[in-house]
């Protein structure tokens, strides 16, 4: 499942796109150029765990750090020690 990104200026999204409607979503916020805050409404489609991952990634080779708003992240420990991330 390929997990797609955008971004417009401060403004962005992790998310799956198969047969071109939107299948999950995780939006953020770039408070500036190395805080991400993550809102994610989980809509049971069983994704969200892949989306934080990529965000983990993506935040990782960045030097970004993470603020997660949302009870999205049970994973967020596994995610944390995975990455080796600082989440506040």
């Amino acid at each position: 499942m390929d997990i797609l990104q955008k971004q417009h200026g401060t403004k962005g999204s992790f998310y799956v796109q198969p047969d071109g409607e939107i299948l999950e979503e995780m939006t953020y916020s770039m408070t500036n150029d190395s805080l991400m805050i993550i809102n994610h409404k989980l809509r049971g489609k069983n994704v969200g765990y892949l989306l934080v991952k990529k965000a983990a990634n993506y935040a990782g080779k960045h030097h970004i750090n993470i603020i997660p708003r949302s009870v999205l992240l049970p994973n967020q420990y596994l995610i944390k020690k995975e990455m080796n991330l600082k989440m506040y």
